[in-house]
């Protein structure tokens, strides 16, 4: 038996003896072959060139390159490394996969040149099909992803240490520079430093995290060195925008499949976040701390949010559930389930620079939030939509930066255009010409709430099925072709808010609306009334009073059907009114279509009569000032009557 066991062993000895010495022997010759093979597939596939100077192996697995040059045919060079150190993992290699366990590399060199439709990198992405990794097409989302995280987290090395490295890029949308004086990674830990400089300025920055590439577990944690916020390049040269924050700290766990999904959690805070553009809020937006804390499953044709997951936003945080169905139609479904907030912390919370009029707003009680949302994209006219804040034990301690019930009296009225005060007037008894409800026809008052709010006497500030009806245009027309507003939002737009069209004033206005009618700031009948005679009617025309003479030379009381319902018409484009009619000065057909439509819908809501829909016909008769600059006109721009698209349809 111990011969037997010795000759065994013998054998194995022998075996290994004979691998090493023709290893040895031909690892040289076969590394000069497998240069020659990489240079002609890279040239073949890419254009480019792959050069290298003096190469030596080092210990058993390990690979010393003085120089590696890749460079385009034209000679321009996209990378160059003055010393690259790489040590591979001989298991794998014999499965044919190259993995590295050692990655040293000094003064490594990259530039990525894009000017016009020319640049040197962009042909190492074209040959990949999107659904192909490694060769193979995935026909479901978590066989996909799950691939893509076994191929990132497979080719990292187990220690790497870089110095001097530099990574240039000369783009369309501007120049940014990464410098890397040193990173190592090393016992599942890394640390380093990089300094980015861009048109915006120029950050260093610290990072460290830890990494377990076996476990498919990584953290990341980015601040700043010189304790200045950190920029993030582009941003500003691509999107006119401008994003800053102080650190940002990113964690990330795959727990495997369960039940045929794959399961990933992970975990973002970022601290001091500024945001500047235009079209969210007209000065920078402040969040101290934000926070994502996520549970994502994905299935074959399916991405999910589980509720459990976290979004936190300063002081206050809620638990979203989102998912998206692909097959067999495309769904998408986001719920907030009925989440209970202080209401001081609430508005506390809210991010500085998209809610200045509540800004120092002291309250008591709860605020509670409940939304459901459902849209099937090849159906979307069966759109749920259900969104809601409510209170318990709720009041207003002491108002903002503005004090929103002062439209229960005389306040003054100031209208920008670009930033420019173009009309101030008092709203309210002191102004001779504001008109009391009972002092407008019905008819123009029924004619505005059919036209602009039908349920505006029912509704507590917001339409759900106006706004559902209005995501599902949208959605079917693929571009913002209705709105949602109601009168009360129209209201608050006009008196308390600017006219820029911004992410910060439709939220703003949301909140200011849910205010004013939830806590009874105003009554209904004030709030209509104070709308009539502030709105704008006109180029320069403000309040039904200017309105009546202006268009027929008349007394808002004494307006008739027809004239009602051409200016509850012209609410929507006031300063394009001219453009409706044509050089006669009568109603354009396409405008005679709408008005048609305005009467019965008057009359099936009883506001008229039948025998006022008998003596009422489409051709307006201007007696004011307006007669004139409409027949004058002559010339019609055709962009112009695109505004009235979003009524009628």
């Amino acid at each position: 038996m111990y011969s037997t066991l010795r000759k065994i062993l013998a054998g194995i000895l022998i075996f290994f003896a004979i691998f090493f010495i023709g290893y040895f022997s031909f690892r040289d010759y076969a590394l000069k072959k497998i240069l020659e093979s990489q240079a002609n597939k890279l040239e073949e596939k890419y254009n480019v060139q792959l050069t290298t100077g003096k190469v030596n192996f080092k210990g058993m697995s390990g690979l010393y390159f003085k120089t590696i040059v890749v460079s385009t045919t034209e000679k321009d060079t996209i990378l160059r490394a003055d010393s690259v150190y790489l040590k591979i993992r001989l298991l794998p290699l014999l499965a044919g996969k190259k993995r590295f366990s050692n990655f040293d590399a000094y003064d490594v060199d990259i530039r990525l040149i894009k000017k016009g439709n020319v640049d040197n990198f962009t042909r190492f992405f074209k040959n990949r099909k999107k659904t192909e990794v490694e060769g193979k097409q995935y026909s479901n989302f978590s066989d996909l992803m799950n691939s893509m995280l076994g191929k990132i987290f497979g080719i990292i090395p187990s220690k790497i240490s870089l110095k001097h490295l530099n990574l240039s890029t000369i783009l369309n949308s501007g120049q940014t520079s990464l410098y890397v004086p040193n990173f190592k990674l090393y016992s599942g830990k890394y640390y380093g430093s990089v300094v980015i400089t861009s048109d915006e300025g120029q950050n260093n920055c610290l990072i460290d995290g830890n990494l377990e590439s076996s476990k498919r577990i990584a953290d990341f944690n980015l601040s700043s060195a010189d304790s200045k916020k950190l920029i993030i390049p582009f941003v500003k040269a691509k999107y006119d925008a401008r994003v800053e924050f102080d650190s940002l700290h990113l964690s990330f766990k795959d727990k495997g499949f369960e039940g045929g999904l794959l399961n990933l959690n992970g975990k973002s805070e970022i601290a001091g976040l500024m945001i500047n553009h235009k079209k969210l809020a007209p000065t920078d937006i402040l969040l101290k701390k934000g926070l994502a804390d996520f549970n994502i499953r994905i299935g074959d044709r399916s991405v999910e949010l589980d509720s459990s997951s976290v979004i936190g936003i300063n002081q206050i945080s809620f638990n979203p559930y989102i998912r998206y169905e692909a097959n067999p139609n495309k769904q998408l479904s986001l719920k907030i389930l009925r989440k209970e907030f202080n209401s001081l912390s609430f508005f506390e919370s809210l991010p500085k620079g998209m809610f200045n009029s509540l800004e120092g707003m002291l309250t008591e009680g709860d605020l509670i939030y409940h939304l459901n949302f459902y849209v099937d994209f090849h159906h979307p006219a069966n759109l749920v939509f259900d969104s809601r804040l409510e209170k318990k034990n709720f009041r207003i301690v002491h108002f903002g930066k503005t004090n929103f019930s002062m439209i229960n009296g005389n306040f003054y009225h100031e209208v920008y255009e670009k930033n420019k005060l173009v009309r101030a007037f008092m709203v309210g008894d002191d102004n001779p010409n504001y008109v009391h409800l009972d002092q407008i026809s019905s008819y123009l008052k029924n004619a505005v709430l059919t036209c602009e709010d039908p349920a505006f006497f029912l509704h507590h500030g917001f339409s759900e099925e106006a706004f559902r009806k209005s995501i599902a245009t949208d959605i079917i027309k693929k571009r913002f072709a209705r709105g949602g507003s109601t009168i009360s939002m129209q209201l608050v737009k006009n008196v308390f808010l600017s006219r820029n069209k911004t992410v910060s004033r439709k939220m703003e206005e949301a909140l200011i609306v849910w205010l004013i009618e939830n806590m009874h700031l105003s009554t209904k009948s004030k709030m209509f009334e104070d709308y009539l005679n502030l709105i704008e009617w006109g180029p320069g025309i403000y309040g039904i009073t200017e309105a009546s003479n202006f268009y027929f030379n008349k007394r808002p009381v004494d307006l008739n059907l027809t004239e009602s319902i051409f200016l509850a018409s012209i609410i929507p484009h006031p300063k394009t009114y001219k453009f409706c009619f044509d050089s006669t000065g009568q109603l354009r057909l396409r405008y005679q279509r709408y008005f048609s439509m305005i009467r019965y819908l008057m009359l099936r809501r009883r506001e008229i009569s039948s025998e006022d829909t008998a003596k009422n016909s489409p051709w307006i008769d201007l007696r004011g000032r307006a007669r004139e600059m409409v027949v004058s006109h002559d010339t019609i721009a055709a962009d112009t009557t695109e505004n009235f698209d979003t009524i009628i349809d």
